[in-house]
């Protein structure tokens, strides 16, 4: 422990001295004068952190988070296998292709099944391990680390378990952490009860993939408005008829044509129905591979939709955030008309539709110029015009919150009832 704390220390010494007055060396800042700094940002006159503060701080602050991700996460990534509450997920990894100079993909596959003998989902994990491969007559994936995880259950929601969210979320972190993954070019992908997950994960964690593929699945309740800022591939057979698979993807083929020519750029799709195929496709959805690595994640979208799920609430979407009791409130679940619809345009954010009493907007200087004023506005009504400080408060709030380095804001505004702004 002791060993981690100096090394969180050398890390902010670091960072620090891109703004510090004095030139001494980072081995002669003891941790008290780094700490000591610290405090003096967060007592700072009322015009807030330079850019340049900030920036390093938030540099520092992730470097805290990603030093206590590799004590958590580097057994299980090792012994093959995460746990979140009473669920636990085995995984089998390859690496395929070399390593660009901006990091290696990630691609996380889901296998079929269901509501089955434990044998039966183990084979169709090998099965899906044995598909998601650098081969020709595979999914042919020329670049990028694979992970195919074991579902934790047997059953015909074993990708939709309240637990799959933190699951898949340490997936990825191990990831960047230990196979040199840039968190932005996660996709995820899944065949048969895979695809009915595909369906559902990368709706509700959007913020989270560059791109997504679905084969041969059931939507369920699911909505396609939360894949606005991601790319999304849809495969089915067209004989696929149980559970109306094929009329249901054929129905969001229209829908996503509808979506995408509403709002240009967005809703980026492709949707492939293979009228003689039945459930089983002969490896024909393996064209959605080169479709996805043409993505990477966009953490600042200038505009979001948020549908919230009903089994699996959020509290945060992309640069938004409602509070704990919003994520439950009645009647908002899985409803196309209760989206919250947020549209930025330079330094002016735009609330076009909200239900929720308390809708936080965290904000840093990628995602607005902190140096000039912001204006929020509700429906055309101004809400708040001003300048709005940088604070070590929110970097260090938010560092740990997502435990994603894109994520870290440095400052916050509450919009209270459509009404009035809370600067945090």
């Amino acid at each position: 422990m002791q060993l981690i704390k100096t090394m969180t220390y050398l890390s902010l010494a670091s960072s620090l001295l891109l703004f510090s007055c004095s030139q001494r060396a980072v081995q002669g800042l003891a941790s008290s004068d780094v700490q000591s700094k610290l405090n003096g940002f967060a007592n700072a006159t009322s015009k807030g952190l330079s850019r340049e503060e900030a920036k390093a701080l938030q540099i520092a602050s992730d470097s805290i988070v990603r030093a206590q991700l590799t004590n958590e996460l580097q057994s299980p990534w090792q012994d093959r296998k995460f746990t979140a509450g009473d669920k636990i997920m085995p995984f089998a990894t390859e690496t395929y292709g070399d390593k660009p100079a901006d990091g290696r993909s990630l691609y996380i596959s889901l296998h079929g099944g269901g509501n089955a003998p434990a044998e039966v989902n183990d084979g169709q994990w090998k099965n899906q391990i044995r598909m998601t491969s650098d081969q020709p007559k595979m999914y042919n994936i020329p670049e990028g680390v694979v992970i195919v995880p074991r579902a934790p259950v047997n059953d015909w929601n074993m990708w939709f378990q309240q637990e799959m969210d933190d699951l898949l979320k340490k997936s990825i972190q191990a990831a960047v952490l230990f196979a040199d993954v840039n968190p932005n070019k996660v996709y995820i992908m899944g065949y048969s009860a895979g695809g009915d997950g595909v369906y559902r994960l990368a709706s509700r964690m959007a913020d989270y993939w560059a791109a997504a593929s679905m084969s041969a699945g059931h939507p369920g309740e699911i909505t396609p408005l939360n894949l606005n800022n991601i790319g999304f591939a849809l495969n089915m057979g067209g004989r696929d008829t149980p559970f109306n698979r094929a009329g249901l993807a054929a129905e969001w083929k229209i829908r996503l044509y509808e979506l995408a020519k509403e709002h240009p750029g967005q809703y980026i799709h492709q949707v492939n129905i293979f009228d003689d195929l039945p459930h089983w496709m002969n490896m024909q959805d393996k064209i959605a591979i080169p479709f996805m690595a043409n993505f990477v994640r966009n953490p600042y979208p200038n505009e979001i939709v948020w549908v919230q799920n009903a089994v699996h609430p959020h509290n945060r979407f992309y640069w938004i955030g409602i509070s704990d009791e919003d994520t439950i409130k009645p009647g908002v679940a899985d409803k196309e008309d209760q989206a919250i619809r947020i549209r930025k345009e330079g330094n002016h954010i735009q609330i076009i539709q909200n239900y929720a009493d308390n809708l936080s907007i965290y904000l840093n200087d990628e995602v607005v110029n902190l140096d000039e004023e912001v204006t929020i506005s509700y429906q055309g009504t101004t809400l708040f015009k001003g300048k709005v400080n940088r604070k070590q408060s929110i970097i260090e709030e938010t560092a740990k919150d997502r435990q994603d380095s894109a994520y870290i804001f440095s400052a916050k505004l509450t919009v209270l009832n459509n009404a009035t702004v809370e600067v945090q």
